[in-house]
């Protein structure tokens, strides 16, 4: 699942979802809309965050 629906899915406002990622919200968007990766060690912090949902496979289909 990408980062985009795993929040959706989970109603989180961008706010809270970059606040417990540590991140900008515009980090966080341009994650959403593709136009950055994530590096390693956020992708693992992504994927702990939702609990295996969103794997660093999910930032390139």
């Amino acid at each position: 699942m990408n980062i985009k629906k795993y929040i959706k899915s989970k109603g989180f406002p961008l706010a809270t979802a970059a606040a417990e990622l540590d991140v900008t919200r515009q980090a966080l968007n341009l994650w959403i809309n593709g136009k950055r990766i994530p590096r390693p060690a956020q992708m693992k912090k992504i994927q702990n965050w939702s609990e295996g949902e969103v794997t660093a496979l999910d930032f390139y289909k």
